[in-house]
């Protein structure tokens, strides 16, 4: 939201005004963002240029090695730098000085290679290109452009340019907007900026045109404030492109100059997008977001891509009416069906061996739920990851197919908003050219087309929020704690409190209860946030001020949320009762920009009535302020700007709906602020009840999709110095998840002769042992039997110990355990189990019936423990990270050369690449490496 100021300052006391009254000063990325900030000068009658937030950054000369700021020795040659026309920003060098230049010039350069000593690191490299492509250049076959940070690196580098001027890596940013928002492009005046007077380095704007000027000149200024929704809604903004394009084309055009094409959520979008359409006299059917993700295919279990093994039986996958993106198996093949067909299925179960893992279930039933039969009864529906696999699939699956465990993503907005439901077209979508995969808009309904069509199309720009799904493991506590302890004890050992968002979810915790006989209520993750009160107007929390009559806020049958104002002061009341309301308008002086609106609406719709006709709902943020507004308020109460977050989840996860129990949430004792599960119903009741609770751990399935861009380095390095060389130059060393990531890297070695192995940027995190407890890092206290830890076979990454000391083994070995209690004292805490388990089924079954497995952190914690272990070793609390990637993505598998990994020389703990497989070997070798950005 902008507000024209019109007392005139300078540019920097513009910024310093708009910072502390409201946000910054205005951003303008849009042309409905500069036309509206137009229409507010014309209502106010201002035709002089006005300050906005862009200025161009003259000051932030810096190095392109490592990114380090220019410091204090200079060598320029007056009168440089001059940024003529407003266009230099990279820096060139002779025998004379520096001088700044635009980027785009071609000169000759001079780069930079580490691997050399004294002058021969300076490389002289005689070829014409822009700044940007001599970095590139330098990067690729050296280390980087050089740089002269002090008379002697300037002496060696200036020796070797020419006449005229070398590029070297001084350069610095150009415009930017004061917010840090992204600068792309704005309408220039005619011939600017052009920087006539040599210090035109902030930006005015008259009739919806910029210019440079000089940032001391006295303008009137727009700052811009930010106001926030109630709820996470999205506000879009459409724009009606006419220039006709495939739906590929729209998509760049509308990303490279909005947000991305158009999405909608709510029957109001759609009327907007009609409106527009009828406004410009479009009758055309036109391009949105939509589009069918007919190359996604995954398997269920780890969220794993398709690969390379595929036996579809022809002609499969064929999307059927556009309706099938669930997979099935047959003796004969792969067959793609529509996800709520009723079939027979088959489990994987990872407690079982060979063939006796897959479990036929002759039921019929849809692909959903078999997935969750599956979860909750075995591990997942079955997967094929080989031939063999494929083949046992195969054999036991029926004729005309049993759903397995491969599906893909089906109709997805191109901005990655979760797609639930359009109003189709009759008989849309069909998929009738079989590649009909991307979706057109026509008079407010919907078709499937092929996406080489030319069609014009609707652009958005907004905010859009993107919650990715959630897979929860949950995991009943039955040592009862308080909900605040609970919370604790949750975030410390897994994730947080349990949420739930569905009826399967839901269903899980059911089970979960009945199988350990809990009969109790449980915490779950679910409260009503009721210290979170603030103002509508910029989101503004309440602060110290405040006007409440007793008793209120209470919360009155824990549906109070929205505030109201009587003559007496502040009620809490449901924000669904009709009441009238007090707007506020910025473009009024004194009182009268407090306006009661004598129209009985909901809090929400009194927001939308203030937004749309005024500023917003009234605050009262002062005595003053609340004196006006008592003043215009009616006997009953009349809305005003307050209002509070209701229920939320601990892990922040938007809250829809749950079930509750009858007459529930009714916070009878008025602190029923936290919500217990029983029964798979819901009931709100005070946060200082002890009864037993569920965590849950979060696996977040890959929905943030990178882009990587990645960048081969010829110029050999140990493992350690290519990712310092990557971090400074680049992002991180090369991360990939899939077979196309890896295609990539091949593509880049083959095109520049490399077939040498290159460094990627997997790791095996052999330093990271903790604690189990607390997560704990593992400290000084160690009692390892020699050579432990080894690593052997690089599969060891988690602890046994003996009535001796401590060995690592593969996390997968069965033990018997110790685990620790909290709610015991002195040596009864130390609970040996005599079961042979893994470590992970040992640490569920620590924390689930105690509190965790074992630590021994010190000299008298181990002499307990290992006390009661048994010669062949037991389990304790002791673990560590096994492969990392450099940038911390998550990693899951990678294609491993044959007999790979094996740390055969006790150190190989880094990752090489060679003919699109990985080995691990020794990070101190000298290899070519990849970079990612």
């Amino acid at each position: 939201k902008y507000h024209l100021i019109l007392t005139a300052k300078t540019w920097t006391d513009a910024r310093t005004y708009c910072r502390a009254m409201y946000n910054d000063l205005a951003t303008l990325e849009t042309p409905a963002e500069i036309a509206k900030i137009q229409n507010i000068a014309k209502s106010q009658n201002c035709a002089s240029a006005t300050w906005i937030g862009l200025y161009n950054d003259v000051n932030s000369w810096r190095w392109s090695i490592r990114n380090e700021s220019l410091g204090s020795f200079t060598f320029w040659y007056y009168p440089n730098p001059d940024n003529w026309i407003a266009t230099e920003s990279c820096a060139a060098i002779d025998l004379y000085g520096w001088y700044d230049f635009s980027c785009k010039t071609l000169l000759t350069f001079i780069c930079f290679d580490e691997s050399y000593t004294g002058t021969s690191s300076y490389i002289f490299i005689n070829m014409q290109s822009t700044w940007s492509d001599a970095q590139s250049y330098c990067r690729q076959h050296h280390t980087d452009l050089a740089s002269a940070r002090n008379s002697t690196e300037n002496s060696i580098v200036k020796s070797l340019a020419v006449f005229g001027g070398s590029w070297f890596g001084l350069f610095r940013d150009t415009w930017k907007w004061s917010d840090q928002t992204n600068f792309t492009s704005i309408p220039w005046i005619a011939e600017q900026p052009d920087n006539s007077l040599k210090q035109e380095n902030c930006v005015l704007l008259i009739n919806g045109q910029g210019g440079d000027d000089l940032c001391s000149k006295i303008l009137p200024f727009f700052c811009e404030s930010g106001i926030f929704p109630i709820v996470h809604a999205v506000y879009r903004k459409y724009h009606l492109i006419l220039n006709g394009k495939t739906w590929t084309d729209a998509r760049t055009y509308c990303r490279a100059m909005y947000t991305d094409l158009a999405t909608f959520e709510t029957p109001d979008e759609i009327t907007q997008l009609q409106n527009i359409a009828k406004s410009q006299n479009c009758a055309d059917s036109l391009w949105i977001g939509l589009y069918n993700d007919v190359i996604s295919w995954r398997w269920s279990m780890g969220n794993v891509p398709l690969g390379s093994l595929k036996d579809w039986y022809p002609p499969n996958p064929d999307n059927l009416l556009a309706k099938e993106s669930c997979g099935a198996i047959d003796p004969n093949g792969w067959y793609d069906y529509s996800c709520t067909t009723l079939l027979t299925f088959i489990c994987f179960d990872d407690s079982y061996n060979g063939t006796s893992s897959y479990v036929f279930i002759s039921t019929n039933v849809t692909w959903s739920d078999a997935l969750t039969y599956c979860r909750q009864n075995h591990t997942d529906l079955a997967s094929v990851r080989s031939s063999a696999e494929n083949s046992i699939l195969k054999s036991l699956a029926v004729n005309g197919g049993s759903w397995f465990g491969l599906f893909r993503d089906s109709w997805m907005w191109s901005d990655q908003t979760n797609f639930s439901s359009v109003p189709w077209l009759a008989g849309e979508p069909n998929n009738l050219l079989k590649v009909e995969n991307c979706v057109f808009f026509f008079n407010g309904r919907l078709g499937d087309v092929v996406c080489a069509r030319i069609k014009p199309f609707f652009c958005e720009a907004g905010i859009f929020p993107i919650i990715p799904a959630v897979y929860r493991k949950y995991h009943l506590i039955l040592n009862g704690k308080t909900w605040t302890d609970a919370r604790t004890y949750c975030r410390s050992m897994y994730t947080d409190l349990a949420t739930l968002e569905t009826p399967a979810e839901i269903a899980q915790i059911q089970n979960i209860a009945k199988s350990q006989n809990c009969a109790s209520t449980t915490w779950i993750g679910l409260y009503n946030d009721v210290n979170s009160w603030r103002w509508s107007m910029g989101n503004e929390s309440l602060g110290s001020f405040s006007n409440w009559y007793t008793p209120n806020p209470d919360n009155c049958l824990g549906k109070e949320s929205c505030g109201a104002i009587v003559p007496a002061g502040w009620s809490d009341d449901q924000c669904a009762t009709p009441l009238t309301f007090i707007c506020f308008d910025e473009s009024y002086n004194g009182t009268s920009r407090y306006i009661f609106i004598n129209m009985q609406l909901t809090w929400s719709d009194a927001q939308s009535y203030c937004r749309q006709h005024h500023t917003d709902l009234a605050s009262a943020r002062n005595s003053a302020e609340n004196s006006i507004v008592k003043s215009l308020s009616v006997s009953g109460g009349s809305w005003f700007g307050l209002f509070r977050d209701t229920w939320k989840w601990s892990d922040q996860t938007n809250f829809t709906s749950i079930p509750w129990l009858a007459g529930q949430p009714d916070n009878y004792l008025k602190q029923e602020n936290c919500v217990l599960f029983l029964n798979g119903v819901t009931a709100d009741v005070v946060c200082s009840k002890i009864i037993p609770f569920f965590c849950e751990t979060g696996i977040f399935p890959i929905v943030h999709a990178v882009n990587r861009k990645y960048h081969l380095i010829l110029t050999g390095k140990t493992w350690t110095d290519a990712r310092t060389y990557c971090r400074s130059m680049y992002n991180d060393l090369a991360t990939f998840e899939t077979p196309a990531e890896i295609n990539q890297l091949q593509n880049i070695a083959n095109s520049q002769n490399c077939a040498s192995a290159t460094w990627i940027g997997l790791y095996n995190d052999v330093n990271s042992w903790r604690w189990s407890m607390g997560n704990e890092f593992l400290g000084n206290f160690k009692i390892w039997c020699p050579p432990n830890p080894d690593n052997w076979m690089a599969t060891e990454s988690c602890a046994v110990t003996n009535p001796t000391c401590w060995f690592d083994y593969m996390c997968t070995g069965l033990f018997t355990f110790i685990c620790f209690d909290e709610s015991y004292t002195g040596t009864n805490r130390y609970i040996f189990i005599n079961m042979q388990f893994t470590w992970s089924d040992a640490q569920s079954y620590c924390r689930q019936h105690h509190t965790d497995l074992a630590s021994a952190r010190n000299s008298s914690e181990h002499s307990l423990v290992k006390s009661l272990s048994v010669s062949r070793g037991s389990w304790f609390g002791l673990f560590r990270d096994s492969w990392k990637w450099s940038d911390q993505t998550n990693f899951t598998s990678i294609p491993w050369i044959p007999g790979q990994p094996d740390n055969a020389l006790q150190q190989e703990n880094c990752v090489l690449l060679i003919n699109g497989q990985a080995g691990d070997d020794l990070c101190s070798k000298i290899l070519p490496f990849f970079c990612e950005s």
